[in-house]
């Protein structure tokens, strides 16, 4: 005896496809408050190896560089620190930068000589240490030119506390790869082969670099505060530097082009459907075609990575054409030949052509 409450058996593939459907969209709201939308220009390069450090430490290393932001302010041929001091204070009223710093003080030079100092063993020179094989004869001899040079100063206290002076030659190094920087009044100044002055500056992003709202906003400001120093002193240059800067306007150009590839899909594929079907319902079951596509890929990127990035998106809108076809092929079988077959008998006419279609795709991604 039949059941008059069972399921068709033709019913049962389109209830499990809805179930299926239900759960993508389930997982895609449990994943949406965990993962974030990457804008990084760094996330992008290929991953390098690193020997055995731990990926979290890379991890964090790569996470701070994204953060980190480089000035350089020059007042012109003429050395004038107070250029630089008024960058650094329109930067400081900024909150969405910290750790600003501009001239080194006394406790920051005393705390640079103090890391170096503690760990002079592990930052030996290229040149000391080839000093150093071979027994060290050479390394010995240098030590005595440093001695009784006129001009190197070397005080007994520093050949007590590091007879080897390892010290010294690793500063004699660093001042000799970058020589053209150098401390004046405390901050650090290098000058151009035209003879202008130009003063560093250091900061780093107080929020998240993935955040690009923030991140927009913060470029948007710190054109504003260019303009206000260049309106004070109108010689003055700034040259900026940081991965943000990159990243911002990586962001931006993507959302254009979603906009712009966006739009033009979309009327693309609503003006064809309407032209040829003189339909709204191929229309609806497009949309739904590219719904279910873009939920089962959006949950399966964030379930194995943890994050979407933005150029991500611009790709998949560049391919909403052409995932519209595979709808519009089975639709125009169904137009032609609706009334002859069964919708089952129409997908099986067309299932090789589609993945053909799709496998050339594929292989072109």
């Amino acid at each position: 005896m039949t059941n008059a409450n069972a399921l068709p058996p033709s019913k049962r593939p389109a209830l499990l496809w809805g179930l299926v459907c239900l759960v993508m969209a389930a997982a895609l709201l449990i994943l949406l408050p965990q993962s974030r939308l990457n804008s990084s220009v760094l996330a992008m390069l290929p991953k390098q190896a690193m020997g055995d450090i731990p990926p979290a430490l890379n991890d964090g290393f790569m996470q701070r560089l994204d953060r980190q932001l480089v000035w350089l302010v020059s007042p012109g041929k003429e050395a004038n620190p107070r250029v630089a001091q008024e960058w650094l204070t329109l930067l400081q009223k900024s909150a969405a930068l910290g750790d600003i710093k501009g001239p080194m003080d006394a406790a920051s030079q005393q705390a640079w000589g103090a890391f170096f100092w503690q760990h002079r063993n592990g930052l030996i020179d290229p040149d000391t240490r080839a000093r150093l094989q071979n027994g060290g004869e050479a390394q010995a001899k240098w030590i005595l030119s440093q001695l009784y040079s006129a001009f190197s100063g070397v005080s007994g206290k520093e050949l007590q506390n590091d007879p080897l002076m390892l010290m010294r030659g690793s500063q004699l190094a660093m001042a000799k790869n970058g020589q053209r920087l150098r401390l004046m009044d405390g901050w650090l100044v290098t000058q151009d082969p035209q003879g202008n002055y130009w003063y560093l500056l250091h900061g780093e992003l107080a929020g998240s670099s993935f955040d690009m709202q923030q991140t927009h906003q913060l470029i948007t400001t710190l054109n504003t505060l260019e303009k206000a120093l260049k309106t004070r002193y109108p010689q003055a240059q700034l040259l900026s530097r940081g991965t943000v800067f990159y990243s911002d306007y990586a962001s931006q150009q993507a959302k254009q082009d979603i906009s712009t590839l966006g739009v033009a899909t979309l009327l693309g594929v609503i003006l064809l459907i309407v032209a040829v079907f003189r339909s709204l319902r191929p229309l609806l079951l497009c949309v739904i075609s590219i719904g279910i596509g873009a939920l089962a890929g959006t949950a399966a990127t964030l379930l194995i990575f943890g994050e979407l990035h933005l150029m991500t998106l611009v790709m998949s809108m560049s391919v909403i054409g052409i995932s519209a076809d595979y709808t519009l092929y089975y639709l125009t079988e169904r137009m032609v030949h609706g009334n002859d077959v069964s919708p089952w008998q129409s997908l099986a006419k067309v299932r090789n052509a589609l993945l053909l279609a799709l496998l050339t795709t594929v292989a072109a991604q």
